[in-house]
């Protein structure tokens, strides 16, 4: 909150079954009006990301489950959002790490402490070993590549 980068203003594309329904999770223990709220700010956010894609101007609007400067769906939101903002690096074998600086907020708030490495790179071989197991159990074989907005839509149409 404050950001000037916020992950809640920025467009990622989910790309995982697992975090499909976990966010579905989320959406759905939202109370009936809340749920509205968040469908209609996703048919608009929707609109808007498609208008920015035809304008290729970048989108900076809020996610829909951001209310209030909070997201609704804090316990079930997506790997990237948990990431996003956090100094880390990528570590594949036999090359150079990737390092991927802080936002400007993480540096401000911790500024002065030591750097402590995360690699990324173990928690997305869990999350993808997770994932297989799941389309394994479910037999779902489709690619999925859906911002939050799309998800909270496609939600809906079911």
């Amino acid at each position: 909150m404050g950001c000037e980068d916020n992950c809640c203003k920025s467009v990622f594309f989910h790309h995982t079954l697992l975090e499909y329904i976990l966010l579905y999770k989320g959406y759905s223990a939202l109370d009936a009006d809340l749920k509205k709220q968040v469908s209609e700010k996703s048919v608009n956010y929707i609109k808007l990301h498609k208008d920015s894609m035809e304008s290729s101007t970048t989108l900076k609007s809020w996610c829909p489950m951001n209310v209030n400067g909070k997201c609704i769906a804090y316990d079930c939101r997506p790997m990237i959002c948990r990431f996003h903002g956090i100094p880390s690096q990528v570590s594949k074998p036999g090359a150079e790490p990737v390092i991927s600086p802080g936002c400007g907020e993480f540096d401000i708030q911790c500024s002065g402490m030591d750097y402590v490495v995360f690699d990324r790179l173990p928690v997305y071989g869990e999350l993808a070993q997770l994932e297989k197991k799941l389309r394994e159990h479910t037999g779902f074989n489709s690619r999925i590549k859906m911002t939050i907005a799309e998800m909270i839509a496609d939600y809906e149409a079911d």
